[in-house]
């Protein structure tokens, strides 16, 4: 994105924060109201496009672009300001390749694949957002994983206004598309905004080494589009998303998202499967009704997190067809004698639909109960990032 048009996106906004006019945001007041979400935390406002903008027949505005988790006060200062929207290469004509291969290279770094995460100082507070409002649920987790050690980082900042951009990785935040590598858990530095130039440093220009649990992503010496595209290209497995390459002009902001297209076949594949809908379709149908629903694209689900979902329903039935053996031949006289969850097998004795009926629902019942003992996570939709295909 071109520096000019980005200052004079951020005073837009910024009017807008404070008057409420929107003749700088390139829709009229109905329309915004459906294209940019607000939230308000305390004296701090946050502006976020929808997913209505993100996937619908609608113009992307420099005023919307910008507007990608923005946080001001409500007199108009800046508190925060995380990666701006960027787009996919050939998406459109800002990063059409034979614009992109004019750029100067300033960094080729690692695309990692998590929920981004925004750390910013207001009245002397580290404040912890996402894009979608201040402290949610995912923000928490990466404060709590920081611990104090998010002092450590900081410390190295030069004292000028700044945001904080790092990428959570996190079995608790996945969602289905995502890549799951063990060993990218944690929090990713990804690069730091300073307000006063606009500024988009990466991390690897700031800190050398940082401490666990955060990370730096792989960096790439490339000197052209030509050949992060051919890595990306020749990239073998779907468990890598690809890469971002940023130029030297416009302060650091202009850049590029580079997607391995097998990373984009499996995204495609999953879209639409969650950890919940796998347990919802076994406990209403059985195996059929869960095979059917991975109809050739088992090979897929199973190296992501989605494989553990089935392999906790199975460790889980396992367990229930062993209790149900154990009771299965219990005299009607001695129900009394087994637990009162399981003594419905004595009444479904004889009647093999609904002794199947009865095993799914006790499956059901004993992850709902226990979830972390069969390896399973149910994150709550709403409250992550779910812009996959283009993120």
């Amino acid at each position: 994105m071109k520096l000019e048009a980005m200052w004079r996106a951020l005073e837009g906004v910024r009017n807008f924060v404070v008057t409420g006019d929107t003749k700088d945001s390139g829709y009229d007041r109905e329309q915004l109201s459906r294209l940019l979400i607000v939230r308000n935390w305390k004296n701090l406002v946050l502006l976020n496009y929808s997913n209505l903008l993100q996937y619908g027949q609608y113009r992307w505005t420099d005023f919307l672009r910008i507007c990608r988790g923005i946080v001001f006060d409500r007199t108009g200062n800046l508190l925060s300001f995380p990666f701006h929207k960027f787009f996919n290469i050939n998406e459109n004509d800002e990063v059409r390749y034979e614009n992109v291969a004019t750029w100067t290279t300033r960094s080729v770094t690692e695309k990692v694949d998590g929920v981004l995460i925004q750390v910013f100082k207001h009245d002397g507070d580290i404040i912890w957002a996402s894009r979608h409002n201040i402290f949610t649920p995912p923000a928490q987790l990466a404060q709590s994983l920081a611990g104090d050690e998010i002092h450590n980082v900081i410390r190295v900042l030069p004292n000028r206004p700044w945001t904080i951009m790092l990428e959570l990785v996190h079995k608790s935040v996945w969602l289905p598309g995502m890549v799951y590598p063990g060993d990218t858990v944690g929090l990713h530095l990804l690069g730091v905004r300073f307000h006063d130039s606009l500024e988009l440093k990466l991390a690897f220009e700031i800190w050398e080494t940082v401490p666990e649990p955060f990370k730096l992503p792989v960096q790439y010496s490339f000197n052209s589009v030509d050949d992060s595209l051919q890595l990306v290209q020749r990239a073998n497995t779907p468990d890598w998303e690809g890469l971002v390459l940023q130029g030297t002009e416009d302060a650091g902001n202009r850049l590029v998202k580079i997607k391995s297209p097998l990373y984009l076949k499996r995204l495609a594949l999953v879209k639409g499967l969650s950890p919940k809908r796998i347990m919802q379709t076994y406990s209403r149908g059985g195996w059929d009704a869960v095979n059917q629903l991975l109809l050739n694209i088992e090979e897929v689900v199973l190296q992501t997190l989605l494989g553990s979902v089935i392999s906790g329903i199975r460790a889980a039935e396992d367990e229930v067809r062993s209790e149900i053996e154990k009771y299965a031949n219990v005299p009607l006289e001695e129900i009394r004698t087994i637990p009162e969850n399981m003594r419905w097998v004595v009444g479904y004795r004889n009647k093999p639909e609904k002794l199947a009926t009865g095993l799914r629902r006790a499956v059901a019942a004993k992850i709902e109960a226990a979830p972390d003992r069969y390896g399973l996570t149910f994150p709550s939709d709403d409250n992550f990032d779910t812009e996959r295909c283009s993120e």
